[in-house]
């Protein structure tokens, strides 16, 4: 089931709050872990939100060539991705820091790069860009 349009306010996602109070609003199934690309122009502004893969309550495989795939078609200059971990828990696993460095590198590569990895955990959250997880190496 293809969840419905979520409309898009003009506003700059510059913040890690904004993202996860829209993620909030996308996500379908908080009991099993979703992964969000969020489309990005050069104001940080959303152009567009897809669902690029809907996991099992412990894991999502996502490959960087789905996300690049989804931001080429959208002319994306930059992108967000998100996460919720259904256990609760918001602290990111080895899988998601290694997910978040092939990001950067083809983001890097591509010339679109990753502004922000949020995980969204049952009344917490994690943001890379807030803990300055995205300069280099994660």
């Amino acid at each position: 089931m293809t969840p419905p349009p979520v409309p898009f306010a003009p506003e700059s996602y510059d913040r890690s709050v904004k993202i996860v109070s829209l993620l909030k609003r996308l996500l379908v199934n908080p009991w099993q872990e979703e992964t969000w690309v969020l489309s990005l122009n050069s104001h940080l502004q959303v152009l567009s939100a897809h669902l690029v893969f809907r996991g099992t309550a412990d894991s999502c495989l996502v490959h960087p060539r789905d996300v690049f795939r989804l931001l080429i078609a959208d002319n994306a200059t930059g992108f967000i991705i998100a996460h919720n971990h259904p256990s609760g828990q918001a602290w990111p696993s080895r899988d998601d820091l290694r997910f978040t460095a092939r990001l950067l590198k083809a983001g890097r590569l591509m010339e679109i790069p990753l502004v922000d990895h949020v995980i969204l955990g049952h009344e917490t959250f994690y943001s890379f860009a807030d803990h300055d997880r995205l300069r280099g190496s994660t």
